[in-house]
């Protein structure tokens, strides 16, 4: 693993970490758990990173846990310290979103952190955000609207590699003081 990808990898973890402190500290959340075969056998998960199918990527991209609410609604839960949503990652969201889950997207834009249900999350349009590019550097675009830089000529951004879009926070809600609010000893109402 490159040193780029392993400084993702500790960003993303912190604010995983994070998004878990704030559930806990939500007065109408009665209990948080964390999904994770990517935690409990990373050696798996890794032989799977070469297995496309549809159950392979199910486990992959599982959200990262679950919160039950007081009205015993169960909540799964995403924490992306990015702008950006690969394309496996967001259909496994929505097919937990159509079997009837609710699947909330906790997204880092800088300073700032956001949430919204997984079905409600807008997306710039691709060719918006390749259009600044020379032609030659421009990430291809599927015709589903996903970027995909594997296909491309360029050598621009620096991530994974696989189709992703970038996320419209006008989409999103801002949670105020979201880092004032991650000590389960503080309890906030989650509707502010």
């Amino acid at each position: 693993m490159t040193q780029r990808f392993n400084q993702r990898l500790k960003l993303a973890e912190e604010f995983e970490l994070a998004v878990e402190g704030y559930l806990n500290a939500a007065k109408k959340i009665q209990s948080v758990a964390k999904n994770g075969t990517e935690h409990t056998h990373p050696d798996f998960v890794e032989l799977l990173r070469r297995n496309n199918t549809s159950a392979s990527k199910m486990v992959r991209f599982a959200p990262d846990g679950v919160a039950l609410h007081a009205n015993s609604q169960v909540i799964h839960w995403e924490a992306k310290s990015s702008i950006n949503i690969e394309k496996d990652a967001y259909q496994t969201y929505m097919k937990y979103h159509d079997m009837g889950c609710h699947v909330l997207i906790f997204a880092k834009n800088r300073d700032k952190v956001y949430h919204q249900f997984v079905e409600r999350v807008g997306f710039i349009p691709s060719e918006d955000i390749v259009r600044p590019f020379h032609p030659d550097a421009r990430h291809p675009i599927d015709d589903d609207g996903w970027m995909c830089p594997r296909k491309g000529k360029g050598t621009s951004g620096y991530g994974s590699g696989t189709p992703y879009k970038t996320i419209d926070f006008s989409s999103m809600q801002e949670i105020e003081n979201f880092y004032q609010k991650t000590n389960p000893t503080r309890k906030f109402d989650l509707t502010n």
